[in-house]
């Protein structure tokens, strides 16, 4: 199925994002770019609207789209070059975001590529910067996919209302008052949420990230008949350091080019 699949959503997606980011006045130059493939136990229904509001919420603005794919731009066109005079943000790189779906045997075939804008030019670090980013902004798009479709499996009644007899349950290791990031998304919110205060590096953030991804990831859950407000909890949580640790990457992403 995925020999078939794979190259008609990249046709799809390809050909719409060209006609948008192409631009005749500038010489041809090797594109920055970077691509990712998953398959998600979801309706493809289910994935492409949780991709589009996900999409909405973060300043993308649609430009195209058909019976495969939606495609999106996103950034600040009068950035020429990265980095820039200033620190940027990920969402201010100019991008054409292409998504691509396919039913692949039931379940949703998701194809996510992004491409700067060829009237960017990038330095090494630049570069790295780009793909690191794109890299986190499809891992965390997986994340919320993979969390619903937890959801969706997880959300029929116990049968009994009582508590399974499991070795680990969401919230045994919590707090009465479990920690809360502020609103605002603070450095400081950001690290408490992995354990970590400021001073930590990137090895520490990323190793703090993966201990708690395997704590919280709603997989843990997976066929122990959780009662589904459990499975929220969970879901909530690594949500919320999922969140925290793109905040993270980006802001010591930026620290490094400055």
């Amino acid at each position: 199925m995925h020999h078939l699949l794979i190259p008609a959503i990249e046709l799809a997606v390809g050909g719409v994002a060209w006609a948008w980011s192409r631009n005749k006045n500038r010489k041809p130059q090797a594109p920055v770019e970077w691509t990712g493939r998953r398959t998600i136990d979801l309706p493809l229904h289910m994935v492409r609207r949780t991709v589009a509001k996900y999409m909405s919420d973060g300043d993308c603005v649609a430009v195209e789209s058909d019976d495969l794919s939606d495609v999106y731009k996103r950034g600040d066109t009068s950035v020429r070059r990265v980095p820039w005079e200033r620190n940027l943000r990920w969402g201010e790189v100019p991008v054409i975001i292409a998504n691509g779906f396919g039913n692949d045997a039931g379940k949703t075939f998701f194809y996510f590529k992004v491409w700067a804008l060829p009237t960017v030019t990038f330095s090494p670090a630049g570069e790295q910067f780009f793909l690191r980013q794109a890299q986190a902004e499809f891992d965390a798009i997986v994340s919320l996919l993979e969390a619903l479709a937890q959801r969706e499996r997880a959300g029929r009644p116990s049968g009994n209302g009582r508590r399974p007899n499991h070795r680990w349950y969401p919230g045994d290791d919590e707090a009465a008052s479990p920690r809360e990031a502020p609103a605002d998304g603070s450095l400081d919110a950001d690290l408490a949420l992995l354990d970590l205060k400021r001073g930590a590096t990137f090895e520490q953030v990323t190793k703090a990230y993966r201990v708690a991804c395997h704590k919280y990831h709603p997989d843990r859950l997976a066929g122990q008949n959780v009662e589904p407000h459990l499975v929220e909890l969970a879901v909530q949580r690594f949500k919320e350091v999922t969140a925290a640790y793109q905040r993270l990457r980006e802001r010591m992403a930026q620290h490094q080019q400055s």
